[in-house]
């Protein structure tokens, strides 16, 4: 076939394709005086960002027919609730599906989504509970209390102010400039955690606990994963746990300031170059470290 003519028609494909979006639900409103909102978001992308009052922006796009899909608010005790809801089974190819909400200090938000992307950007004092079945949730430059999980998508954080609680699947997580108390937990995914302060709990049943820059006290375990610390300040007694991973920390504390406790079956036991075996206690400084490693070894360096 003719170059040109295999160019016409995809252009033409494509012009039709594109001719052929169409609006199929939209809603919009602002409202002032409104403490807690619930979203049931299904899979659109819900994000969330700074305003002076709540301004809702709603709109799903695709091949299809105006009213395959509904959008709704409704406002009863004392909580506004906006839904997602789509009408029978359609086959409507979607391009574009998004719920935009402006928030003012102090408001709660309760996200429930299955396939859609999560996101929030400088919301402030509030209580904020996040879960997802498979997309992903990002949040940046953020203060309040945050409940989040996810089962397959992978989580984001930078820049918060907490407390936060992480609870994912298989999604990997990913903390960056935290400050508050953080307890993380993953089943099968990693989690990284960088340039942080705070009361820290961190647990995986296979993935590797990863952290750098860290200053306060940490709560580590991990069955099969590694756990791999650099450029960590203790300031309180901190406590590590692998069963068939390594123990790996290098420490910002001087050896003085450092207690020791560990145990280990089949592992060497490592402090400051010194090797040990078994079980062994060093008692210099106030701040005590547990570690317990079956197969794995414990690595502290200073």
């Amino acid at each position: 076939m003719n170059k040109s003519i295999v160019l016409g028609l995809l252009l033409l494909y494509t012009l039709q394709y594109s001719f052929g979006q169409e609006v199929l639900a939209r809603h919009e409103f602002d409202a002032e005086n409104i403490n807690k909102i619930k979203v049931k978001g299904l899979f659109c992308q819900v994000e969330l960002f700074q305003d002076d009052f709540i301004r809702f922006r709603g709109i799903i796009e695709g091949r299809g027919h105006y009213g395959d899909y509904f959008i709704t608010s409704d406002y009863q005790d004392d909580l506004l609730l906006i839904e997602v809801r789509k009408r029978g089974r359609n086959r409507s190819k979607l391009s574009k599906a998004k719920l935009r909400i402006g928030l003012p200090p102090n408001v709660s938000v309760i996200i429930e989504n299955t396939s859609g992307d999560i996101k929030a950007s400088h919301v402030y004092d509030g209580k904020y509970n996040f879960r997802s079945t498979s997309g992903d949730i990002f949040i940046e430059e953020a203060v309040g209390d945050f409940q989040l999980s996810s089962t397959s998508g992978d989580i984001l954080l930078k820049g918060l102010t907490g407390p936060v609680r992480i609870l994912t699947t298989s999604g990997d997580q990913k903390v960056i400039d935290f400050s508050g108390d953080l307890k993380t937990r993953s089943t099968s995914g990693n989690v990284f955690l960088q340039n942080s302060m705070g009361v820290i709990e961190m647990s995986a049943t296979s993935g590797d606990l990863v952290f750098n820059s860290v200053h306060g006290g940490l709560n580590v375990r991990t069955t099969s994963g590694d756990i791999r610390g650099n450029h960590v300040e203790l300031t309180k007694d901190s406590f590590f746990q692998a069963t068939s991973g390594d123990i790996v920390i290098g420490l910002e504390n001087s050896e003085g300031e450092l207690s020791f406790n560990l145990k280990g079956i089949s592992a060497d036991l490592i402090i400051g170059g010194k090797i040990f075996e078994r079980n062994i206690e060093v008692e210099k400084g106030p701040i005590r470290i547990h570690g317990i490693s079956t197969s794995g070894d414990q690595r502290y360096s200073f």
